[in-house]
């Protein structure tokens, strides 16, 4: 498989929220929104694009359960045209456990609703 299209596969560092300090900063300060199973806290940014962190608690699921979130949420961000026009620090966590496996279609229509919400 070709190095560009392994690229285009994954989901960019640039647009991954890895900084501890800004993380505190969100879960300390920033505003709350949920949707389903979803939950969301995010700050503003000083300028630049969506920047993201995901965090799946052990109570979520098993590991694969918990992994197949991970898995879906960045992929749905991956193909969201705000991903680089929106400006905004943000923590996407589940805390609770799913009543069925999680669907990319369920997925898509939780971050739908977050940023519909941001508008």
């Amino acid at each position: 498989m070709p190095k560009e299209e392994r690229l285009q596969r994954n989901f960019p560092k640039q647009f991954r929220l890895t900084r501890q300090g800004e993380i505190s900063r969100i879960f300390a300060d920033g505003e709350f929104f949920r949707a389903g199973y979803l939950k969301f806290k995010w700050t503003p940014a000083e300028s630049g694009y969506l920047k993201v962190v995901i965090s799946i608690s052990k109570r979520a699921g098993n590991s694969p359960m918990r992994n197949r979130l991970k898995r879906l949420i960045r992929e749905v961000l991956r193909h969201r045209p705000e991903l680089e026009r929106t400006p905004i620090h943000l923590a996407v966590f589940v805390t609770s456990p799913t009543r069925q496996p999680p669907q990319l279609r369920e997925i898509q229509t939780y971050l739908e609703r977050f940023f519909a919400n941001l508008r």
